[in-house]
């Protein structure tokens, strides 16, 4: 059986290299940098407000900047929401008395410095929430630049809004929860992080036949027409990358088994290293996958969406 992604011819054809995996870190470096910004902005905020008091005990004086102060007592957004004004008032005290009080003149830099430690955690658990958005935004990406050479209109379903949007000059593409367009009068629908009522699991990447119209209640409940579900893996560090397939690939065989194998599966990753690449590739050869691509890889990238674009 042929390999429908002609950019794999052997299965080191799949392994990611140094350099693209240096390339995902930059990348997702960059992400994490733009999320950080506004943090930085807020202590930069707070320590112009501790300039107006002169000893700890007064940071309870400065109602601007209670919020970030509450956070450098090591209280979450989350946390917060369970507590009231009494407990939130406790946890500055103690944060005076054990940390402020004894750091002395340097009192300001020790809340500023608790303040970035505690939205420090925050931003690392929107990071592993980015990973996903990161690896759908390239493959939206890459499947609108290959719409829009064929001359191919499309849409752009934005999570956040709600509502289909012009594809023309949209960018957040990790905002894009569905993509629409027509090929050779048969319309289709690319969803990501679907739940399909057939499995009873969300599922990364789903190609159905369907109008805008039937996005995103009706086409999920459709299973006459599903075409193609995948597994979308953004992880770009190698020693998580067999666990990712692992997982990746257990959940690609119950979408088969649900639906008595008689749909396509793909398998698109950032970080795919020696044995993963030989699974992959064996079940190209056999038919077990559909098809496959590395994320990093340009060329491979932009075989596996032409084949999303023709129906597969």
């Amino acid at each position: 059986m042929s390999i429908v992604n002609k950019e794999i011819r052997s299965s080191s054809d799949l392994i990611t290299t140094h350099a693209q995996t240096r390339q995902g870190f930059l990348n997702f470096a960059l992400h994490k940098n733009q999320l950080s910004t506004p943090y930085i902005d807020q202590a930069k905020v707070l320590m112009q407000d501790l300039k107006a008091i002169t000893k700890p005990e007064e940071v309870v004086n400065l109602v601007n900047s209670r919020s970030p102060i509450i956070a450098a007592a090591g209280i979450s957004d989350k946390a917060k929401n369970y507590l009231d004004k009494n407990d939130l008032d406790d946890a500055i005290q103690q944060l005076i008395k054990k940390h402020l009080k004894p750091a002395g003149s340097l009192f300001r830099e020790e809340l500023v410095y608790r303040f970035l430690l505690n939205r420090g955690d925050a931003l690392g658990g929107k990071m592993r929430n980015l990973v996903g958005h990161i690896a759908q935004g390239l493959l939206v990406q890459r499947l609108s630049s290959a719409l829009t050479n064929r001359g191919i209109k499309h849409l752009f379903f934005s999570n956040k809004a709600r509502r289909w949007e012009n594809s023309c000059g949209y960018s957040n593409f990790e905002d894009v929860k569905a993509v629409s367009w027509a090929f050779q009068n048969q319309s289709y629908i690319l969803g990501f992080n679907m739940n399909i009522p057939k499995i009873g699991k969300n599922i990364d990447i789903n190609l159905f036949k369907g109008t805008k119209e039937e996005f995103p209640k009706d086409l999920p409940k459709q299973p006459n027409k599903a075409i193609m579900f995948g597994e979308l893996k953004g992880g770009i560090d190698p020693a998580g990358a067999d666990e990712h397939w692992k997982t990746g690939n257990s959940a690609l065989e119950r979408d088969r088994k649900a639906f008595n194998y008689n749909i396509k599966t793909s398998f698109v990753g950032a970080a795919i290293v020696e044995d993963m690449a030989n699974e992959i590739y064996q079940q190209l050869q056999n038919g077990t996958l559909s098809n496959a691509a590395n994320l990093y890889k340009d060329n491979q990238l932009t075989e596996y969406v032409q084949w999303i674009i023709e129906g597969c």
